[in-house]
């Protein structure tokens, strides 16, 4: 059945965070399980790129493989699961203001031309 595949990734996907939220994962490596899973996800979207993408980004095999080792190994989250969210977290803020930064130097350029 077509688009069947394209419906197995996400439910496993959502089950695996639903997972490390029971065994009580630390919440940094939960964080960083969701932003793989956010990042397979907008890359996935773009037709041709996504495809291409998929071969090297493995999101489900980096949060079963995070699972595994934080639920059953009782690790407290590795400095990498950090830098990964904080890096992540920046960047999103970052994408976040251009539009705002983007939107003030046009207002401002729009002014200049009327004054």
């Amino acid at each position: 059945m077509p688009g069947l595949g394209d419906l197995v990734s996400p439910l496993f996907t959502i089950a695996l965070l639903w997972q490390s939220h029971d065994l009580c994962l630390p919440r940094v490596v939960q964080l960083r399980m969701l932003f793989n899973a956010i990042i397979d996800t907008l890359v996935g979207i773009i037709p041709v790129a996504g495809d291409l993408f998929d071969f090297a980004w493995k999101a489900n095999d980096m949060n079963m493989a995070l699972l595994e080792r934080h639920a059953f190994e009782e690790r407290p989250a590795a400095v990498g699961d950090w830098m990964f969210v904080v890096g992540l977290t920046v960047l999103l803020v970052l994408v976040a203001t251009v539009p705002f930064i983007a939107a003030g130097f046009f207002l401002r350029e729009i002014s200049r031309m009327f004054t």
